[in-house]
């Protein structure tokens, strides 16, 4: 046991040392400046983003659509002998429906999943930023395109690594008429 007459300097060495490791692990908050956006679409006319809303009319219909195609499934599977290759057939489907239906619901209606896209971003001619749920952002640089169909648009591309990557954007995640708007500013890749 040691004593000392003066202030025990260990510990507020120890106390100051991890109190400064966290600041200097962290990333630096951004700060909030309410001219930044303006200044930034002034400064880049080019560069357009589009924030994806949640789509309660889709999730309802895809939702009603697979929930038929699962117990459609489920019921085959159910009449089909049990030892039969139709019973695991029509079982593996009613899997499949309930997979499926899930994913599509959770990640393109509702953009639950940390890998659903929640806004897109055109910069100039040259890329397409995809801004994820979890923070990541995936940068399409090559071989954009995309393909409008009825209710929704197919955006399709590479990143600068060569990875592929497609995203179904529904006409009900964005508001009325910003899928036309988008189409419309997706035609410069072309």
């Amino acid at each position: 046991m040691s004593t000392s007459n003066g202030p025990d300097n260990s510990d507020t060495t120890e106390a100051v040392s991890a109190s400064e490791a966290p600041m200097t692990a962290r990333a630096p908050e951004p700060t909030v400046d309410e001219a930044a956006p303006e200044v930034a679409a002034s400064k880049d006319k080019n560069r357009r983003q589009w924030d994806l809303q949640v789509d309660h009319k889709g999730a309802q219909i895809n939702t009603a659509l697979y929930l038929i195609y699962t117990v459609v499934c489920l019921l085959l599977a159910i009449k089909a002998e049990a030892a039969s290759l139709w019973f695991y057939v029509f079982y593996f489907l009613t899997f499949l429906a309930i997979f499926q239906g899930g994913t599509i619901v959770l990640r393109h209606c509702f953009h639950k999943t940390p890998k659903a896209t929640v806004a897109l971003e055109l910069i100039g001619k040259k890329a397409v930023h995809m801004h994820l749920k979890n923070g990541s952002t995936i940068e399409l640089s090559r071989d954009i395109d995309y393909t409008r169909k009825k209710g929704s648009l197919i955006l399709s591309g590479k990143t600068h690594d060569n990875q592929s990557y497609s995203e179904v954007i529904r006409q009900g995640a964005l508001p009325e008429g910003e899928l036309d708007r988008l189409v419309q500013a997706l035609k410069r890749f072309r």
